[in-house]
């Protein structure tokens, strides 16, 4: 490509590509992007230098769950649901009239607790 049909912005894409800069695109309404230039001028900042710094502190504020903590979560929301559909069908059977004797209900509820706190120590 020669100079005259070459981008302008083309130059500095390139440099920045070089100083290993990363470039993002971002879609706004109009009103969405209203907002971005009233708050980035009540910051005294570029919408583009607001935008980066918003989205960076906002990541920065959540901390992500590492692949072992997410899967101990999953487990413990899978015992969590077990539980429930036990307590479901105890009330289900209490409601119903159908007889049932107490001690088998506390022992359910004991292992329950049981569970709850072996998955929820670690």
């Amino acid at each position: 490509m020669n100079s005259l049909t070459e981008h302008p912005m083309k130059k500095y894409r390139d440099l920045d590509r070089a100083r290993g800069k990363k470039r993002v695109n971002v879609t706004l309404t109009a009103e969405e992007y209203q907002f971005l230039l009233s708050r980035s001028a009540q910051a005294g900042e570029s919408p583009t230098a607001y935008l980066k710094n918003a989205a960076l502190h906002q990541m920065a504020d959540k901390r992500q769950l590492t692949a072992e903590e997410l899967e101990c979560f999953r487990s413990g929301i899978i015992e969590i649901r077990r539980i429930g559909s036990n307590l479901n069908q105890i009330a289900h059977a209490a409601n119903s009239g159908i007889a049932f004797d107490p001690k088998e209900v506390r022992q359910l509820l004991g292992e329950m607790e049981k569970i709850i706190k072996e998955r929820f120590a670690s």
